[in-house]
């Protein structure tokens, strides 16, 4: 996952371009909050456990869509050099319960709501939560066979190639 900080920068600086800073760090927040749900989503649908099917390329497309919200959150809330302190390198991957590290993943992405939510924003306990979500991030894609690396790759190609906001002319009635 080399290239995230860098990718996650880029991507702040464009979502400075078009939306207040004041507002940056609570959509950053929610934006990881939507993230998860989506990959819980797109496994739910993928393993047959929702009413329609979905894609191995969806569940892909979302578990990156997780891990490169948590780098741009950490950007856009100043704790990315806290955050990349706080990973833990990875080792073997250990015999998981599928269901139960998708859950793990989701209420990590819950946890840095509610540390944000606290007032933890300005210190390493958030950071330590976005390092968290990175972490379990990786550790989710050992443990369902997925190249995280491509995935954010491809994915990374889709985030810089679309618009970044509608033309508010564009979409008034």
């Amino acid at each position: 996952m080399t290239g995230l900080q860098e990718l996650a920068a880029a991507i702040a600086e464009r979502l400075r371009e078009h939306f207040p800073d004041t507002d940056l760090a609570q959509q950053q927040v929610l934006c990881l909050a939507e993230e998860a749900g989506e990959f819980v989503g797109a496994y739910r649908r993928w393993a047959g456990m929702a009413r329609r099917t979905g894609s191995w390329d969806d569940v892909m497309a979302e578990l990156a869509d997780v891990v490169v919200t948590a780098y741009v959150a950490a950007n856009v809330l100043g704790l990315a050099d806290g955050m990349e302190a706080a990973r833990r390198p990875a080792g073997e991957p250990a015999a998981h319960d599928v269901l139960r590290q998708v859950r793990a993943l989701f209420c990590a992405a819950a946890e840095v709501v509610a540390a944000f939510d606290r007032g933890d924003g300005d210190g390493p306990p958030l950071a330590t939560r976005l390092a968290g979500v990175v972490d379990l991030g990786a550790e989710t894609a050992r443990v369902l066979g997925i190249d995280l690396d491509e995935a954010v790759r491809t994915k990374t190609a889709v985030i810089m190639t679309r618009g970044w906001r509608d033309d508010p002319a564009e979409t008034a009635g």
